[in-house]
């Protein structure tokens, strides 16, 4: 049976830079926005909607960390 929680809205996208190289890392967290938006509240319980919000938000926070 699936959990009822709150909806959480979608996630923006980040924009273009001047450095070819970080547009690449931006063309790749708008992936990562690409597949939140269309996975977020899909799964069957609370926990592991959660899990899956934290593991997205972790690997977006890992390449915002080396963007110049």
């Amino acid at each position: 049976m699936k959990e009822k929680y709150l909806p959480l809205g979608n996630r923006g996208y980040f924009g273009a830079y001047t450095d070819s190289e970080n547009n690449k890392k931006s063309e790749e967290m708008n992936k990562l926005i690409d597949e939140y938006n269309s996975k977020i509240n899909t799964f069957d319980t609370k926990k592991e909607n959660d899990d899956f919000c934290k593991n997205i938000n972790a690997e977006i926070n890992k390449i915002l960390k080396t963007i110049n």
